[in-house]
């Protein structure tokens, strides 16, 4: 808490629920309007179409019938969903941070399927310096509320969260 902004328990909550039951595809954070902690904003659940989409890939993975086509399906229907919450300024404002938690599923190295929750840090460059000096100095506090110890994103511009990068980034690390 080192910029004096307290991280509130549903933040917890929201994160523990994505990450151990796999309930939500994004979560978004922000700073409440007192300026005086980091709360839940936005929650958006799995779609039935990507649970589905996933089963069935990893079954005929199973079985031995995966097939470049459908892993292929599968990584469009991802980006698409992906692109959908991305455009959503109410997720990733132009002119303000957010904190976003995201529990992707994507066709990794070795076309295996994985399903991985990574950590934006969302700090826009036209974002006014106090909220970036706020950003900046919350994560370490958010992170150790959260027990997230994997490397985040720290991203400024829309280039930064493409889906083909945010899946890079997770499988370097």
């Amino acid at each position: 808490m080192a910029s004096g902004i307290s991280v509130q328990q549903d933040c917890v909550d929201c994160y523990s629920e994505q990450k151990k039951g796999h309930e939500y595809r994004i979560v978004t954070y922000m700073i409440n309007p007192e300026k005086t902690g980091i709360v839940v904003c936005q929650k958006y659940p799995k779609q039935m179409e990507t649970e589905e989409c996933l089963k069935k890939t990893r079954s005929s993975q199973k079985a031995g019938c995966d097939t470049a086509e459908m892993r292929a399906q599968f990584e469009a229907y991802q980006k698409k969903e992906w692109e959908s919450l991305v455009s959503d300024e109410a997720n990733f404002p132009p002119k303000d941070s957010r904190w976003i938690t995201a529990d992707l599923s994507y066709v990794g190295k070795g076309n295996t399927y994985n399903d991985k929750v990574v950590l934006i840090a969302w700090c826009p460059d036209d974002a006014s310096i106090g909220r970036k000096m706020i950003a900046a100095s919350s994560i370490d506090a958010f992170k150790k509320k959260l027990s997230i110890s994997a490397a985040h994103i720290q991203a400024n511009d829309y280039d930064d969260i493409k889906y083909e990068n945010v899946i890079a980034f997770l499988e370097a690390h």
